[in-house]
Order: structure tokens, then sequence, then C-alpha cells
């Protein structure tokens, strides 16, 4: 029997929501909707690809969603989402989601780099990162990190992953999803379940935690140990984190009514045969008379998994269907999902999807698709993440739109662009296209490095170079994001590859070359 100690790190637990508004339940993309009196189904798992959002291999139509992180007392700032993120996306049942809430397993600074283990520590935490697809998902890395290499002491760093129990080490490590370099870092997180409580600390899998009783959130909530908690701080010393917040997860929010659509993807930390039990990112599963797929898949402690079931009573997800990630063809577990229009393309092997570099080399795009490939051109993507870059590797490329709101991202290099802040929108010249395209934003867009408009504010003229991400709606597009790109806020791994915004020598033309002969070198 395959078990784990008590002390789980519950990095994030499925029953339990971390605000009212956002509920934590879980639902498949293009599931039922929930049985009345249940709760609203959410997803749960690993960003997999963008234009909407894939979770999973699973796409939630994102075009009216908010993203956003949470703080200490549990609201919302909005946010970018990455490859390699965890997330819950609340959605209506049929895939379109409301929210998209990232949830960093833990945020601070790295005190130690084992090149030969393939590990890092962070706040006490062990992390492990892989580079070998045929092992589990491949680690993401951003923030200026291409590999684990890259990551030195005293970095500050975000890490996202699910614990799985090392018999070896006798605890439990971080197998990252993903590991991001920080530019600044206002406070330390942590996530997990309570260890060793007692009158004024407690422990979360080795590192200590120091708290007082205002520090407890929200008011009136009370520790236990085995109880999840996400800690915030802002000094460590010595192995002992002094807590700012501690969150309890199970008193912070409602609990998700039995009969709730739930879904979920994460690292096997538990499992029990005799019992017909998993434990997946910290919430426990029950298999009853499921067979996994594909065929004599076995969901063993440390596989990814990905599940799809109904929320019980005892607060235990019985699952309906269950996946175990291989690296056979077409595992869509195994797949980077890109939709969107062909952006900054140095060649017809070497472009941008929704700003994740895409390697094209050996690929021929499907019936529909101009040859060669142009910049502009919707396409729909299929690749494979790759250990030591942050450029995804094609193996099929398809040109008919998908389905729901068409993704667009225009460009519009310095020039002026007048803003109506009572309507919310404005206008640009897309450098591409020479077009104008009326941009209109909402209560959900993002805007990076430049203010949001206020709309007591008369029209404006400003002068920005901005990027809009977003979705066509008729004659306007509603923007996701908006950034001014000349500003490193906001800025994304494949913005090296993008010519003129990036700084350094390597942007551009030039970061295809280094790729590529990155590519050469691995091949001797």
């Amino acid at each position: 029997m395959q078990t784990s100690p008590r002390s789980l790190p519950a990095l994030t637990v499925l029953a339990v929501a971390v605000s009212a508004a956002v509920l934590v339940a879980c639902g498949g993309g293009g599931a039922n909707p929930s049985a009345p009196g249940a709760g609203t189904p959410v997803a749960q798992g690993v960003v997999t690809g963008f234009g909407s959002v894939y979770i999973d291999g699973e796409r939630y139509d994102d075009s009216a969603a908010e993203t956003a992180v949470e703080d200490a007392d549990g609201r919302r700032q909005a946010t970018l989402l990455k490859l390699g993120q965890r997330v819950r996306a609340l959605h209506d049942g049929q895939g379109k989601a409301s929210h998209v809430v990232v949830d960093a397993a833990v945020t601070g600074v790295v005190t130690a780099v084992n090149g030969a283990a393939g590990t890092l520590t962070v706040a006490a935490q062990t992390v492990r990162v892989n580079a070998d697809a045929a092992a589990g998902p491949v680690t993401n890395f951003g923030g200026g990190y291409t590999a684990l290499a890259d990551v030195q002491a005293n970095d500050d760093v975000e890490v996202h992953g699910s614990p799985v129990y090392d018999a070896a080490m006798q605890r439990y490590v971080i197998q990252a999803t993903r590991v991001e370099k920080l530019a600044s870092r206002s406070h330390y997180r942590v996530s997990g379940s309570v260890a060793a409580l007692d009158g004024d600390s407690f422990e979360i899998n080795g590192l200590t935690v120091a708290y007082t009783a205002g520090a407890v959130k929200p008011s009136g909530a009370v520790l236990a140990n085995g109880g999840a908690v996400v800690v915030f701080g802002t000094q460590l010393s010595g192995g002992t984190l002094t807590a700012t917040a501690v969150r309890v997860l199970k008193a912070d929010a409602l609990v998700p009514p039995a009969r709730t659509q739930v879904a979920l993807g994460g690292f096997v930390s538990a499992r029990d045969p005799a019992a017909g039990t998993l434990v997946v990112d910290g919430q426990t599963v029950r298999l009853g008379s499921v067979t996994p797929t594909p065929a004599g898949a076995v969901p063993a402690v440390g596989s990814y998994v990905k599940l799809a079931g109904v929320m019980a009573a005892d607060g235990v997800v019985d699952a309906q269907r269950l996946s175990v990630r291989t690296v056979v063809a077409g595992d869509e577990l195994a797949k980077v999902r890109l939709a969107g229009e062909i952006t900054d393309l140095a060649d017809a092997a070497a472009f941008l999807v929704r700003g994740v570099p895409v390697d094209a080399t050996g690929v021929t795009p499907g019936a529909g698709c101009p040859s060669p490939l142009v910049d502009g051109t919707p396409v729909r993507v299929e690749a494979q993440a790759q250990a030591g870059t942050d450029v995804v590797l094609a193996t099929r490329i398809d040109c008919d739109p998908p389905a729901g709101a068409r993704p667009r991202e225009l460009l519009s290099q310095g020039l002026m662009w007048p803003v109506d802040a009572a309507s919310r929108s404005f206008t640009i010249t897309d450098a591409r296209t020479q077009a104008q395209v009326t941009v209109r934003w909402d209560d959900k867009t993002v805007f990076l490095g430049l203010p949001r408009p206020d709309s007591t504010q008369p029209q404006t003229q400003v002068l920005r170079t901005v990027r809009v991400e977003g979705y066509q709606e008729g004659n306007t597009v509603l923007a996701r994001v908006v950034r001014d790109l000349t500003l490193p806020v906001g800025r994304r791994e494949g913005d090296r590859f993008r010519p003129g915004v990036a700084p350094g020598a390597g942007a551009g033309a030039g970061a295809w070359t280094e790729y590529r002969q990155k590519v050469q070198q691995s091949h001797h």
C-alpha cells in the first residue's frame, strides 16, 4: 500500500473556497452543469495553453474572465496567466470561465540550488524540477530563467507545483511545474498543512511558522494539525517565518455542496489501493469502479493525473474519469495548445502565438494555411514543451479558427491613440495591417505599465507603444491585456523573440539564432 505521512502539505484543498466570490469546486471543460443545489464548477490544474486558456489540456473560454492572484485578505489583483502555473477556473459547466485564480505553491528567496539532484530550496521547501518529458511534465521556467542552471542563491522566485512524497528524503517535495524569477517580492507565501501545532508556532513541511492570534484569518478561525493554510510573512530567519497572516482555508469560505461537478489535475502524493483512494494536490479522491486511461495505466505516487468527478458530502471527490499522463502520441496531458494569430514571425518555422515562441521545424501546416505562413495567420498549434528553453516544439498546425471568440493580438508602435475613458474605448493603428482598430476594456482587463484610465477624465491623447491581447467582438476588440512594451512590467518569456521589445543583442532574430544553436549542440 502506498501511503504518506499525516503531515501532507496540501498546497490547495479542492473542498475549500479561498473566497466566497471564487468558490472552489472543480468542473471539467465541456462538462455538464452541476446538479440542482450543487456548487459552481471549477477546473483546478496546470496551464497548458492559451487562446482561451487550456488547463491540463481542457479548453476554457476566458474571453470574459477575471484573471487574478489573491493576497492575505483574499482580495484579488489582476495578473497574467503563464504556462505551468497552477490555477482554479470558476466556470459555467460548459467551459466558459468567469474567474481564473493563480495559486503559487511557494514564493520567497532561493537559499540553495543542487544541480545534481535537480532541486532548489525556497522557504525551507525542497522544490524538484523535471527536464525529462518521459518522467512527467517538464518544468516551465520564466522571468529570465530557461533551466535550473540559471537559478542562483538569493534570487526571488515564485514556484508552482504539487506535493510528492520522497521516500529517500522522508519528506514531501514540491514537484515544480513552473519556476519564475521575480523582479521584486513583497512577502513570503507558503501553502501547506499544519503540523506540530503549539500555542504560538507550527510547522509546514520543515518550515517553522511563528504567529499570533491576530494573524489568523478570517477572524474566529481555529488552527488545527492537518488543516490547510496559506501563510504570508516578510521575515524569515533561522528556519522560522514570522507570519503576518495565516489564512485558514476551511474557515475562509464556503465548502462546495455535495453533487458539485469537479475536475482536478496534479501529481499523486499518496495512494491506498486497499481503500481505493488517491491524494492529488492535497485532495482525497475515491476511485470506485473507475478504470484509469490509457489501458493498463497505474496512478502511482509521483505520476501526473487528470480526473473528473463529483464532490461527495464527506469532502472526498468521487471520480468518474481518470487519465494518467504518458508520453504516447495523442496524450492531451503532454501537449501545449495555442490558438491565435501568428505574430513576430522570423521565418515560416519561427514565430509567436499568444506570446509563446513556436518552433515549427518539420511540420507541414494543414489545408487552408498560406504557404509560407505569414504574420496575422490565425492558427491552432499542438506542441510539446522542451527542457532548457521556453520555445515549444510544434507537432501540428491548423489554420481553421477555433470555436468561440476569436483571439486577437494588436501592436501600436509609438502612435497617438485617443482614449475615451467614459466609454472605455480607444483606437489604435495596428502596426501590421495599418488598420484603425477600436479597442474596448472592462473591469477584468489587465493594464501593465500604464494606468487604468479613469472614467471621470475627459477624452485624452496618450503616446504609448502598446500591445493589446483580447478577443474580436463584432467590429471591436475586447482587451484582456493592455501593456506598454517599453517597460519591463508584465514582460513575458516570448518577448525576447520580438524585435525591438526586449533589450540586448539576443532579442528578436538573435534569440532564434541562439535557440537553434542550442538545438544543434544538443544533437551532437
